[in-house]
Parts: structure tokens; C-alpha cells; sequence
């Protein structure tokens, strides 16, 4: 088991690179509506001390992963002048979702 966990690459998901540690991927992004996210563009991925280095992407590689957790954070900025009397309140939310590592498949070589 602590050779699955120990699981370390670097994903692109909509054109954003993600780091994966213990199966573990801390999306942050817009609102993502899927339970399930496939991803087969792997730039590195280090498994039992053995690295594989993509050329653009690893070939015969995709990771399956589920939904874990959400956090939706929301920021306020505040502007105050105090001489003035001016106030003025925004805010917006930062989305960040969190998905678990299901299954590595690797494919096989088309002959």
C-alpha cells in the first residue's frame, strides 16, 4: 500500500499544470461539474523511484480520477478613505477542488 501512495507527476489539465502528490490533485479552477476527470496528458510521473520523462506527454498512460472535497473560499477587498467617507466592498470566490487518484492504466502498443 505505501507504494501506491507514493506516487509523485505533474498533470495538464485545461492547460494548466497541476502537481499530483499521494494520489492527491488540488485543482484550482473554475466551477467543475464532473464526479469523474480522466487525464491523459502526463508530463512526469515518478513511481517506486523510477522516472518517466514525457516527450510532450507519456504515451499508453492515463489516470482515472473521483471527487474528493471542495473549498470555495471568498475573498473581500475593502477600499476606505476615511477623510472622504468612501467606502466601497467587493468580493469575488476562488474555487479549489481536490480529486483522489482511482486507478494508473497503462495501455498497450498498437502493432
Amino acid at each position: 500500500m505505501k507504494e501506491k501512495n507514493n506516487i509523485f507527476a505533474i498533470i495538464l489539465f485545461n492547460n494548466k499544470q497541476y502537481i499530483m502528490k499521494n494520489r492527491k490533485v488540488n485543482i484550482k479552477s473554475e466551477l467543475i461539474k464532473k464526479k469523474k476527470i480522466i487525464v491523459n496528458k502526463i508530463l512526469l510521473i515518478k513511481i517506486n523511484n523510477k522516472i518517466y520523462i514525457a516527450k510532450p506527454f507519456i504515451k499508453n498512460l492515463l489516470f482515472d480520477f473521483y471527487f474528493l472535497k471542495n473549498k470555495i473560499i471568498k475573498n473581500k477587498i475593502i477600499k476606505f478613505k476615511r477623510r472622504k467617507r468612501y467606502k466601497l466592498i467587493k468580493s469575488h470566490k476562488k474555487f479549489n477542488y481536490i480529486f483522489l487518484l482511482n486507478k494508473i492504466k497503462w495501455l498497450k502498443k498498437k502493432q
